[in-house]
C-alpha cells in the first residue's frame, strides 16, 4: 500500500510509514512539473474553476460543480464534499456526492471515514494507493468493502480557518494517484475553497436580505393595523402616532368603537423590542378586537387578556396596557390600567394635572389575577388626555431621561394645538432633547382633547 501526504518524506519501502518532513510542504505552485504544455493545461484548469465557481451565486450548485471538477481533473470514480458542522471543527457532514457521471450517490454512502477524519484533523492532503487486500485492510475496511484501489483527500481552507475535505476515490485497478495528482488537487483545493467561501457569504448575504424584505413587509403590515385617527367622536379629538427603534413595532395604540357608541381608547407596550414583542403586540391586538364584539366589561377583558399572555407565554415576556372607555354624550371616561405609564390629565381651567394611575399588574406576569376599574372622570372643554409609551419618558440624553414633568410642560405649553399638531409638538421636544439620536425603545403617543 502506498501512503503520502503533501509535506512528507516519501523515502521508505512499500508498507512502511512515512515519516513527517521537517517542514510542511505549504506552496501550492508546486504542482507544477516543468513541461509548459502540462503545467500550462494546469493553470489553465485552475483559472477556468476560479472564474466558473465564483461567478455562480447558486450555493447548492457550486457545491456540485465543485465535487463533479474534482472529480473530473484527477480522474477519479466518486467524489465527496464534506464541510465542517458550525461550531464543531473536527465533525463532518456530507454535503454533496457524486459519481463521474453526474449523478448524487445513493444512500447510505460508503466512503473511508479513517481517511476523511485524519484529513480533517491534522489538515494535509494525503493520498493512497491500495495494491492488494491486505494493504486495504491495514488502511480500512471500508476500502476493502468497497474494492477501492485509490483513495485522495484534501483540506479545503480559507488562510488558517478550514472549511472542510474534499474526498475522492476509485476502484479501477489502473488508476492510481501520483504525487503530482495531489499536489495538483491541493492547489485545485484551493480555488475550490475561495468558492465554497463565496457561495457561503453570497447565502448569507442573500437569506440576511429576505429577512430584511420580510420584516419590512411585515412592518409594513403592521402599521396598516395602527387605526386612523377616528372622526364621529362629538365633542372630542383624537389623534395618535409610534415611531419603531427597530424594524418592527412593539408598542401598541387602537382606537375601538362599541356596538352602543362608547369609544376604546388602547395604549400598550411589550417588554422589549423587536420582532418577539411585534408579534405579541399584534396578538393583543387581535384579541382586544375579539372582546370587544359584545357587552364590554372592561375589567373582565383586562383578566382575560392577562390569562391569555400568562398561558402563550409563561411568564417570559408581558406587556403593559391601559384601557380607557369615552362616553362622549356624557363627556366622562373610565379606566383600567394594567401596569402601564400613567397617562397625564392636563385641565383646561388651570387645575393640577392628574396622573391616571395603574389597576393592576401588566399583562402575563401572574395569572389570575383582578383588574379594578376606576372612574368615572369628567372631560371638560379644553382637558387634554396624553399617554404614552416608556420610549418617549426614557429618552435619554446622557444620564438623564426625558421624564413626566418635562411631558406636562410640553403639553401645557401647547394645549391649545389640535391633537395631533400637539403629537408633533412633544416628538419635536423629544428630538430636541436627545439631540436627534435614534431612540432605544419605541415611541408611541396618543391625544384625547375634549372641544
Amino acid at each position: 500500500m502506498g501512503w503520502f501526504g503533501r509535506g512528507r518524506d516519501d523515502r521508505r519501502s512499500r508498507g512502511e510509514p512515512r515519516t513527517r518532513a521537517s517542514e510542511p510542504d505549504t506552496d501550492q505552485t508546486r504542482f507544477l512539473t516543468g513541461d509548459d504544455r502540462i503545467d500550462s493545461q494546469k493553470v489553465r484548469i485552475l483559472l477556468d474553476t476560479v472564474a466558473e465557481l465564483i461567478s455562480t451565486t447558486d450555493h447548492a450548485e457550486v457545491l456540485r460543480s465543485i465535487v463533479d471538477k474534482s472529480i473530473r481533473v484527477v480522474g477519479a470514480e466518486r467524489g465527496i464534499l464534506f464541510l465542517f458542522e458550525e461550531g464543531d471543527p473536527l465533525r463532518l457532514r456530507i454535503q454533496v456526492a457524486r459519481d463521474a457521471a453526474g449523478r448524487d450517490l445513493e444512500q447510505p454512502i460508503q466512503y473511508s471515514t479513517t481517511v476523511t477524519r485524519k484529513v480533517a484533523t491534522e489538515g494535509e492532503a494525503m493520498c493512497w494507493k491500495v495494491s492488494s487486500q491486505e494493504e486495504a485492510a491495514d488502511l480500512s475496511q471500508s476500502i476493502v468493502d468497497m474494492k477501492l484501489r485509490a483513495v485522495m483527500c484534501v483540506t479545503l481552507r480559507v488562510k488558517e480557518r478550514r472549511l472542510g475535505v474534499i474526498y475522492v476515490d476509485s476502484r479501477a485497478s489502473h488508476r492510481e494517484f501520483s504525487r503530482a495528482d495531489l499536489r495538483f488537487f491541493d492547489a485545485l483545493a484551493g480555488a475550490l475553497s475561495i468558492a465554497v467561501e463565496n457561495a457561503r457569504l453570497i447565502r448569507e448575504t442573500v437569506a440576511s436580505e429576505r429577512v430584511k424584505e420580510q420584516v419590512k413587509v411585515a412592518r409594513a403590515i403592521q402599521e396598516g393595523l395602527l387605526p386612523k385617527n377616528p372622526v364621529g367622536v362629538e365633542g372630542f379629538e383624537i389623534a395618535g402616532w409610534s415611531l419603531a427603534a427597530e424594524e418592527a413595532l412593539g408598542d401598541y395604540y387602537d382606537f375601538i368603537r362599541l356596538a352602543d357608541g362608547r369609544w376604546v381608547v388602547a395604549i400598550g407596550d411589550v417588554a422589549g423590542h423587536g420582532i418577539g414583542p411585534a408579534l405579541l403586540m399584534s396578538s393583543a391586538r387581535s384579541l382586544l378586537h375579539s372582546l370587544t364584539d359584545g357587552p364590554f366589561d372592561l375589567a373582565e377583558v383586562l383578566w382575560r387578556m392577562n390569562n391569555r399572555f400568562q398561558q402563550d407565554t409563561g411568564g417570559a415576556l408581558f406587556m403593559s396596557l391601559f384601557v380607557g372607555i369615552i362616553d362622549a354624550a356624557r363627556r366622562t371616561f373610565v379606566y383600567g390600567n394594567a401596569g402601564h405609564a400613567a397617562p397625564l390629565l392636563v385641565k383646561g381651567n388651570g387645575c393640577a394635572s392628574l396622573e391616571l394611575r395603574g389597576t393592576g399588574l401588566a399583562l402575563g406576569i401572574e395569572g389570575d389575577m383582578p383588574y379594578g376599574v376606576r372612574g368615572p372622570v369628567e372631560l371638560a372643554a379644553g382637558d387634554v388626555l396624553v399617554f404614552t409609551t416608556d420610549g418617549v419618558l426614557e429618552a435619554r440624553r446622557k444620564d438623564e431621561f426625558f421624564g413626566r414633568a418635562r411631558l406636562e410642560r410640553e403639553v401645557r405649553a401647547h394645549a391649545g394645538l389640535a391633537a395631533r399638531a400637539l403629537i408633533e409638538a412633544v416628538h419635536r421636544a423629544v428630538l430636541d432633547f436627545t439631540g436627534g439620536v435614534a431612540p432605544d425603545d419605541d415611541l408611541t403617543l396618543v391625544v384625547v382633547r375634549a372641544l
